[in-house]
């Protein structure tokens, strides 16, 4: 229990250290959105290592928290790396400004394909500045849209701290203010088999997947790269045991990382640890947290999940694989783990992973 409740408040403090100042005051009424109050001025172009140097624009309150000269979710840019194949179809959804979609357009090279979905106007403005060449070449393709279960209409309320933070639904991490965005079911775009999904929607995955439900059923190779925030999706009004069934019931097994690596989840104690998010009065929760940072959302966040038993961190990466995918990425998986080690045996340094 200690370790556990050790990784995650590491984790948490690892969010709090991206959530900036915000950049106005929040409006007492809502309304739809008018943009950012103010754009800082500065050069707002980056190098990220892990794009091998390429410059691309940040937003202006650098929300990935590149401005440093890091790279955004190392962990999950490196699985992106192990799993991602020259010729694959991928998929990015909730795109913001193009990190993973430039990472994935890299791996998957010239014969590949990269369709990446992203609501908001202005991180869209930058996502396509940034994915530009990509998307001259024919290689990316780019919708100014959210994905859901259905084509629809929706409000997409305005993340206070982080241009990230965006959400289909009023939250506590959320202004007031909103626009309207369109939704769409992946299913209906005839996507094809796809062998790869990047999906971090802020607790809205269960809607955007179950959209994909048809695609993913074609696509025996696929792994799904997903972020789970239990209490995120119990805001927006899914319940994440539900989600996890619905995905087995797709044929996905679930993978998360530890300190010993990658490795398939233990189910019976996964749904236990997510049963008991399903105890916490999330609506209760809000109404306490109403005007606050998100900082001080994130830390009520952990005390709620500590208070109900739950082990897991506030929000992590899960790797969903198809059964047929199984064995490629224990080996994939395995290697990467050992070219990451400070010395590598001298037969895996020329080892290749694709």
């Amino acid at each position: 229990m200690r370790a556990r409740t050790g990784h995650l408040v590491k984790r948490l403090l690892g969010l709090l250290s991206r959530v900036q100042p915000p950049a106005a005051e929040v409006p007492e009424s809502g309304g739809p959105a008018s943009g950012p109050k103010s754009r800082p001025d500065g050069d707002r172009i980056v190098h990220p290592p892990a794009l091998g140097g390429r410059a691309i624009e940040i937003d202006a309150l650098d929300s990935l928290g590149l401005a440093g000269g890091g790279d955004f979710e190392p962990e999950e840019t490196a699985l992106c790396r192990a799993l991602v194949s020259p010729g694959q179809r991928c998929l990015d959804v909730g795109a913001n400004i193009g990190y993973f979609t430039v990472l994935l357009a890299e791996l998957c090279g010239s014969r590949g394909r990269v369709m990446a979905f992203e609501p908001d106007s202005e991180n869209f403005r930058i996502l396509s500045r940034n994915c530009a060449p990509e998307v001259t070449g024919g290689q990316v393709l780019l919708r100014q849209a959210a994905l859901g279960k259905d084509a629809a209409t929706a409000r997409l309320f305005m993340g206070k701290d982080n241009m990230g933070m965006h959400r289909l639904y009023p939250s506590v991490c959320c202004k007031d203010d909103w626009h309207e965005v369109p939704v769409l079911a992946g299913d209906s775009l005839d996507l094809g088999p796809v062998d790869f999904i990047k999906i971090d929607i802020e607790g809205y995955e269960p809607a955007a997947l179950e959209g994909l439900a048809g695609t993913i059923s074609v696509s025996p190779q696929i792994r799904i790269m997903s972020e789970l925030s239990p209490l995120s999706m119990l805001e927006a009004g899914f319940s994440p045991t539900d989600f996890v069934r619905r995905m087995l019931g797709l044929g996905l097994q679930p993978w998360g990382r530890s300190a010993d690596g990658w490795a398939p989840l233990n189910l019976q104690l996964l749904l236990a640890d997510l049963s008991t998010t399903e105890t916490i009065d999330v609506p209760s929760v809000a109404r306490t947290l109403r005007g606050q940072s998100v900082a001080a959302v994130l830390r009520a966040a952990a005390e709620a999940l500590l208070a109900a038993g739950y082990r897991r961190a506030v929000l992590e990466t899960l790797l969903w694989v198809g059964a047929h995918a199984d064995e490629d990425t224990r080996r994939r998986l395995a290697v990467a783990e050992l070219l990451a080690m400070p010395d590598p045996p001298p037969e895996i340094e020329t080892k290749r992973l694709h």
